[in-house]
């Protein structure tokens, strides 16, 4: 889609898209300059992973030291999920380096560009929202000091809201007035549309239970779900960071004296914007909170999304970790109450965090697999990385690599996602060499989501009325009938479709749906044996055949299913 965009294709007046503008307006804006390259789209954003570490560092390095700021970076760079997402375009890269800029400069005071970031964030990926609402909710107890007129007091808080209503309206109105209805169809109303992914899940609204019960049942839902489950599987130690912080936190504050007697400023708002590292924390707490509250909002949650809530998460952890080990370390005369009851405090965190890879395999339930086939060898094969690899790849190989894992036994997070990228489409220009012989320049090609758009432009050709999102989602939410994209892409001289299993184009469905066998027929299958770990991925081609139909100019039309039904 951002190809597109650099071809002169507006999002949203010219095909759907789903998510904010900005989600693929940067990366198109790149494309428009430099031309697409598939090899520049990974470093897209792999970069802006790199930039989000960076901002990790940078809080980290002012507010709790340089040892704490290396430790977040680290867990955030090398966490399964962040390089598993570093390497696709789906948007919670960007979103995600937004809001770790932004959470810097809140820190730092600086409202109004803190708030431009954030609005950044929500036009690239909708699900930054709760950090900015936390945000701009904690930065109204942060005061400046002998600030006396309310004016004065929520000065801050004033241009943090600036920022983000400056940046984020600006952006939804201008294409709002660009695309009208189709923008807001695109970015909100689809997804409110969606079918609740978990069937334990109620509707947060307008439900058997009212919020925001529903939403507590929901958060428990969540918590016993099978996808936080695999999510605490690969990176129980940042969440346990977020059990330990608190602890950390508590105990540094009640180890003064003078600060026991009044216990109740541990909970006052302004020490979040007083308190030095343990304020800092203690507001990046908060909103790693509102982000996971968040999750159980949402109708559908992948695992990538997960990625949003790391910055907080690896700060978190790492502020438990050092500050866990210093009350240990500095701890006045330990057999004092204040002083054992500091150590111990410390002690427990540590403890804590160093539960993980226990607290990990009791997890590995959620993998069936994992625990019937547990010893079976899975081998996987190295391939070079397609930049640098004469530097990248001896030190990858040597510090990170492993030719084969057996099921049931831990392993780093790094490994799993080299295992799962080292993996290819090795039939792509097979494909791709298929569907240029056999096509005039003017016709294109419809499919699978994710893999027809590659196949198009490495084969030069169009997607087909420009529809590259062909999820199944927009025919069951009912904002696209079948019978109108069908109709839609015979207009525009559809030549192949690319059939893959686990699409809206199945092999099954193009083998019994009215217009594919009426209008195509099945041509020629791919077996590629580098795109899964096991076994090999099928790619059919179905291409058109026949007559066009009437002298429209449409080349196939819309066959009504037996009953007449219209499609959904």
């Amino acid at each position: 889609m951002a190809a597109q965009l650099a071809d002169g294709k507006w999002p949203y007046v010219d095909y759907f898209f789903a998510h904010p503008p900005l989600h693929v307006l940067l990366p198109g804006a790149f494309f428009a300059v430099f031309g697409y390259s598939l090899t520049f789209a990974k470093l897209f954003s792999a970069t802006a992973a790199a930039v989000s570490g960076g901002a990790i560092w940078a809080i980290g390095r002012r507010h709790f030291g340089p040892v704490t700021a290396v430790l977040a970076a680290a867990l955030f760079l090398f966490a399964s999920q962040t390089l598993k997402a570093s390497t696709n375009m789906t948007g919670v890269n960007l979103t995600t380096m937004w809001l770790a800029l932004a959470l810097w400069q809140l820190l730092r005071g600086r409202g109004f560009t803190a708030g431009a970031l954030f609005g950044l964030a929500v036009t690239t990926g909708f699900y930054s929202v709760a950090a900015v609402c936390a945000a701009l909710a904690l930065s109204l107890f942060r005061w400046p000091q002998g600030a006396t007129s309310r004016r004065a007091r929520y000065r801050f808080a004033l241009r943090l809201a600036a920022g983000v209503v400056v940046v984020a309206g600006s952006i939804n109105l201008v294409f709002y007035l660009v695309a009208s209805d189709a923008y807001v169809e695109g970015v909100y109303t689809y997804h409110s549309l969606k079918a609740l992914r978990d069937p334990h899940m109620v509707p947060l609204f307008g439900g058997d239970i009212a919020f925001p019960l529903s939403l507590l049942h929901n958060i428990g839902e969540l918590v016993d779900g099978r996808e936080f489950t695999k999510e605490l599987y690969y990176h129980s130690h940042l969440w346990l960071g977020l059990l330990a912080a608190p602890l950390v936190g508590a105990a540094a504050f009640f180890s003064d004296g003078a600060r026991r007697a009044k216990w109740w400023r541990f909970f006052a708002p302004s020490r979040l914007h007083q308190d030095g590292p343990h304020g800092a924390a203690a507001l990046l707490w908060l909103v790693a909170v509102a982000l996971f509250v968040q999750y159980a909002m949402f109708r559908e949650l992948y695992s990538f999304y997960w990625v949003l809530i790391y910055p907080t998460l690896s700060l978190s952890t790492a502020y438990a970790l050092v500050y866990g080990a210093r009350l240990v370390i500095d701890a006045p005369r330990p057999a004092a109450l204040g002083g054992g009851l500091t150590a111990l405090a410390g002690v427990v965190a540590i403890a804590l965090l160093a539960s993980h890879r226990p607290w990990s395999g009791s997890l590995q339930s959620v993998f069936h697999d994992e625990l019937e086939e547990t010893g079976r060898r899975n081998d996987y094969i190295w391939r070079s990385a397609p930049i640098l690899s004469g530097l990248a790849d001896p030190v990858v190989h040597a510090l990170f690599w492993n030719d084969y894992r057996l099921k049931g036994n831990l392993e780093h997070g790094y490994r799993h996602y080299l295992w799962t990228k080292k993996r290819a489409l090795s039939t792509l220009d097979e494909v791709a060499g298929y569907v240029r012989d056999h096509s005039a320049p003017d016709e294109t090609i419809a499919g699978s989501s994710t893999l027809a758009p590659i196949v198009a432009l490495a084969a030069g050709r169009r997607i087909a009325a420009d529809e590259a999102d062909t999820n199944n989602k927009r025919f069951k939410t009912g904002l696209l009938a079948e019978a109108d994209y069908w109709n839609t892409i015979c207009a525009d001289q559809v030549r192949f479709i690319v059939a893959t299993p686990r699409s809206y184009f199945t092999t099954s469905r193009m083998d019994n749906l009215p217009t594919a066998t009426r209008w195509f027929s099945r041509v020629k299958s791919f077996e590629d044996d580098q795109l899964r770990y096991r076994g090999s991925f099928p790619i059919v081609l179905y291409e058109r055949v026949g007559d066009p139909p009437d002298g429209s100019g449409a080349v196939c039309r819309w066959e009504p299913k037996p009953g007449g039904e219209r499609g959904r």
